[in-house]
């Protein structure tokens, strides 16, 4: 009987452990994408000289600094372990890979506008690009950096293509997904990176009419997520998978276009929106029931960034009223409806004292980077049951656990179930992780 309760709480609400993020002098740096086994990309700004350089940490350390090019940043990282990043030269703009040593071993020049471009993703050293060409038009162009050096425009009947992400389907498959332009109105695209260039339009699968969807992300099971528009122009969420053809939608909510998923197993999925005029958030797992989680009354201007871990917890950035525009991350827990700031409850007093917190960069393993008011923090998630943070459950947590049996309204610590209570629910979730 006691093994079963200790199988029914195992899945305790994901807490972390903070630590520094290493930086050269008193550059700024800045994190664009860190993956779950630490690593990190992104760029040192050079206040007196003004340039950039791209950079990589591992778990908050420093590795590399790259300064082949007075303006590169970092963006984001391969399945073969590459990280990329972009230079600005001139009115152009330089994709360049780097390999896990600093050594540059890829660069592909790109005839575009600096300010309007961006990397989408990488795969096996090929890098996903897009932007607005340098030839007038407003439209969005999406180019692929091979590795034999050349620069592909991936073209389908004339029409622009407009990248938005790149990920895998069930079967292990690379794909890119967008939107592709078929007059004033936008379609949804498949694009699979095998070197077929085999080209899907989505909306022909699901029968939507071309302008009445757009695309948000794919699931890390597979899952392509949309937004779809009824006849009164309100969106709400879709769920569409390649392999059945099935479609399911989410609970009521507006979906405002921040879209994360999480690991491969649990396929979990989280988007921003409004709900009843308010800001919501929408979360969704596999098996489960799709749910809408809000701020309960907490006056949040806007959110910023959504992101979902595999167990279910959900952290967003967002803007408060107080103060003006003022920085906040807030979570909420696996299986919790109701959200905590990321310093009170979750990480307890970190790096920067009571000002600003920022996430910059998130992975679905619960892997995190923030900015706070005296520079970065890196986040490591801690086992389940792990009271101290030192990787270990084990005879000291269950005597911090006992040491501070009662109410509870601290830093998470031995509040393992964030209830505000330390009692045995809490005990039975440390063993579960013992």
């Amino acid at each position: 009987m006691l093994e079963l309760v200790l199988i029914m709480l195992s899945d305790a609400p994901m807490r972390w452990s903070p630590a520094a993020v290493q930086t050269l002098g008193e550059h700024p740096a800045f994190v664009a994408a860190v993956r779950g086994d630490g690593a990190a990309v992104g760029h040192v700004s050079n206040a007196s000289s003004g340039h950039e350089s791209l950079v990589r940490w591992q778990d908050g350390q420093l590795v590399f600094e790259v300064t082949t090019y007075p303006h590169l940043s970092g963006g984001c990282f391969d399945d073969a372990d590459h990280c990329f990043g972009k230079a600005d030269v001139g009115n152009s703009v330089v994709v360049v890979r780097v390999d896990a040593g600093g050594a540059v071993t890829g660069s592909w020049p790109i005839g575009i506008s600096p300010g309007l471009s961006g990397l989408v993703g990488a795969v096996g050293g090929e890098a996903i690009y897009r932007g607005v060409p340098q030839s007038g038009s407003s439209d969005w162009a999406t180019w692929i950096c091979r590795n034999d050096g050349s620069v592909d425009l991936i073209d389908h009947g004339g029409g622009p293509l407009c990248g938005t992400h790149v990920g895998r389907l069930s079967d292990g498959t690379q794909v890119l997904l967008g939107q592709y332009k078929d007059g004033i109105a936008w379609n949804v695209f498949l694009l699979l990176l095998d070197g077929t260039d085999t080209f899907t339009i989505v909306n022909d699968e699901l029968d939507i009419p071309y302008g009445m969807v757009a695309p948000l992300g794919i699931s890390e099971s597979g899952e392509i997520l949309l937004q779809r528009r009824d006849a009164s122009y309100a969106w709400s969420p879709l769920i569409w998978n390649p392999d059945t053809g099935a479609a399911s939608e989410g609970p009521t909510v507006t979906v405002g276009g921040y879209i994360d998923s999480g690991d491969a197993d649990s396929g979990s999925v989280a988007a921003t929106g409004t709900n009843e005029g308010q800001p919501a958030i929408w979360r969704w797992r596999p098996g489960g029931k799709a749910e809408v989680l809000t701020f309960n009354g907490a006056e949040i201007l806007a959110v910023t960034d959504v992101n979902i871990a595999g167990d279910g917890t959900v952290v967003v950035d967002v803007l408060q009223f107080q103060p003006v525009y003022g920085r906040l991350v807030m979570v909420w827990p696996a299986g919790a409806s109701i959200a905590s700031t990321l310093r009170s409850r979750v990480v307890g007093s970190i790096a920067g004292g009571e000002g600003e917190l920022e996430l910059t960069a998130w992975h679905a393993s619960g892997v995190g980077v923030v900015k706070t008011t005296s520079g970065l923090t890196h986040l490591r998630p801690l086992p389940p049951g792990d009271v101290d943070g030192d990787g270990l459950v084990d005879i000291n947590d269950l005597l911090a656990v006992l040491d501070a049996w009662g109410p509870w309204d601290g830093p998470c610590g031995p509040d393992l179930d964030f209830t505000g209570e330390v009692d045995v629910n809490d005990v039975l979730l440390l063993l579960a992780g013992w």
